[in-house]
């Protein structure tokens, strides 16, 4: 028919299909990353190149 009860629910609930873990994550010091030239500019702030050590980030 097109309709739904009250008791039903539609959609996806990532709590269903994702485990809880705690990250593993390092604290960078600021002094290991070079910041480099503007590349971007959107809704959420502005994007810039960087380095860390060797490798490109943006």
């Amino acid at each position: 028919t097109g309709r739904l009860l009250d008791s039903e629910s539609v959609g996806i609930f990532p709590a269903n299909f994702v485990a809880s873990s705690e990250p593993n994550l390092r604290i960078i010091d600021e002094k290991e990353l070079q910041i480099g030239n503007l590349i971007g500019i959107g809704g959420f702030g502005h994007v810039h190149h960087g380095k860390f050590g060797d490798v490109d980030i943006a």
